[in-house]
């Protein structure tokens, strides 16, 4: 495999993965008898009447969280330099709201589950340590 080729691919994988954690999230939604977001929105708001002001603040950012996921799928897909950037951005964020790029290859390996617990926090921080890198390293060719 040629190294533009590499280039692409790396791009393109963790875009499919930003893909694959949105459509887990409407599949879910729609499996629970949902409507994707909307229902979200309103729980959202019995979140913030329960909990007080300070919720708005965890909800806000969830809420930006899942739309900076969606914009770096296509900017990823795109293979746009801005990608990087963004991905940067929200690494803390998704780390902190436990939103990790792999979240569909943890759920459906099994590792999700309490014994394994430790074992999932360590993948997902490398996960996304992996995924900067790899974006900064495949920086130059596009």
């Amino acid at each position: 495999m040629g190294e533009a080729t590499a280039h692409k691919f790396v791009w393109w994988g963790w875009g499919l993965l930003d893909a694959l954690f949105m459509v887990n999230y409407v599949l879910k939604s729609l499996l629970a008898q949902r409507v994707p977001f909307y229902s979200d929105a309103l729980n959202a708001i019995k979140l913030i009447d329960d909990h007080g002001s300070y919720a708005i603040f965890l909800v806000a950012l969830g809420w930006g969280v899942q739309l900076s996921i969606i914009a770096s799928c296509i900017l990823l897909l795109r293979r746009n330099e801005w990608a990087r950037r963004l991905v940067w951005a929200q690494l803390p964020l998704r780390l902190f709201l436990f939103a990790p790029s792999a979240t569909v290859l943890f759920v459906y390996s099994g590792i999700y589950s309490a014994s394994g617990s430790m074992m999932l926090i360590a993948l997902v921080v490398v996960s996304e340590l992996a995924k900067g890198w790899s974006l900064w390293f495949f920086r130059e060719a596009r």
